[in-house]
């Protein structure tokens, strides 16, 4: 298991990843009320099979909080922020898994 971050627009974002590259992907996104930790469970029983990433929405877990000033916590601006996740869909066979997230 890996952790990670990276700058997507102005917040970084924090995200878990296990698993062989060349697997099937399976995306995991937590809940607003939560962290990517929920899916630490998973992610240690999966990652012989799948390459699994889990990130965290900017101001949830280990991801930064931006200033309220210069980024408006919206489900928009989440949204928009997940470069990672647009780059994780790409993998050939991304499964994506939600857990109370908002619809579009």
């Amino acid at each position: 298991m890996s952790y990670r971050s990276v700058q997507v627009d102005s917040p970084f974002i924090f995200y878990r990843e296990a698993g062989p590259k060349g697997a099937p992907a399976l995306l995991l996104l937590h809940g607003l009320s939560s962290s990517s930790w929920m899916y630490e469970p998973l992610l240690q029983r999966l990652s012989d099979r799948y390459h699994l990433t889990s990130p965290d929405y900017p101001g949830f877990g280990h991801s930064n909080w931006p200033d309220p000033i210069q980024f408006t916590y919206t489900f928009n601006n989440i949204r928009s922020s997940r470069t990672l996740v647009k780059e994780k869909q790409q993998e050939k066979g991304t499964w994506i898994i939600t857990f109370n997230t908002p619809k579009e």
